[in-house]
């Protein structure tokens, strides 16, 4: 004898096929927008960009004159892009500081390290995603299998086929929806985290070119090298 169970409505299947279906929009929009949105904003990040070779060029020359406070202003502008905010954080150190100039070098590696996780931190967003897309998709994963215990337990017939079927089916599209986020997050992370290690490593030659001007101009000469000797 088969044991008679609450009916579910029609109804309510239907909401769940509905509330799938905008959450699977709602993940593609997700996609799309990690799609094309994150490589128009890299663009500012360009080297270009970063390290505008007219501004640097005006530091190295003001370096080379020893007009350390003037190169101190124009990397104290608002809208200082990524090297000049490095140069200007350095400056700042060794014009405060006892030692003077000597530090440059080291300053520069400071400061260089510190602006270069601000860059990291732009990328860490499109992580956060990566992890958490699998998460949520298991979570949709549980939440189907959930319900399509219950079916078993309380439904008999042929309403129970197409309860269990609903649910199983939710519970594989949570899942596909999941990996579908995922991926593609986890591949553009670690692309634009390799873009970042590029763009530094050559920045780091040109900042090598200002750092020498500044030591050149600070170093001793003539007789105060051969006092110092």
């Amino acid at each position: 004898m088969s044991r008679a169970g609450p009916a579910y409505p029609a109804r309510w299947a239907s909401d769940l096929r509905r509330e799938a279906a905008l959450l699977a929009r709602d993940r593609a929009v997700w996609c799309w927008w990690a799609g094309v949105r994150v490589p128009l904003g890299t663009k500012r990040n360009r080297l270009c960009a970063l390290a505008p070779g007219e501004l640097l060029d005006a530091i190295e020359e003001k370096f080379r004159e020893g007009k350390f406070r003037d190169a101190e202003k124009l990397c104290k502008a608002d809208d200082a892009p990524y090297a000049a905010r490095i140069v200007g954080k350095a400056l700042s150190r060794c014009l405060n500081s006892p030692y003077g100039m000597m530090e440059f070098r080291t300053a520069v590696e400071d400061a260089a390290a510190d602006e270069t996780d601000r860059l990291h931190r732009m990328n860490d967003w499109i992580g956060i995603l990566a992890a958490s897309g699998p998460m949520l998709g298991l979570l949709g994963t549980v939440i189907g299998m959930i319900g399509a215990f219950s079916t078993i337990g309380s439904m008999t017939g042929a309403p129970r086929s197409n309860q269990l079927a609903t649910f199983m089916s939710m519970a594989l599209v949570n899942t596909a929806q999941g990996l579908v986020v995922a991926i593609p997050c986890t591949v553009a992370f670690a692309l634009f985290r390799r873009r970042i290690d590029g763009i530094v490593s050559k920045l780091g030659q040109r900042l090598e070119r200002l750092t020498t001007a500044a030591q050149a101009r600070t170093a001793p000469t003539g007789k105060k090298a051969a006092e110092v000797a």
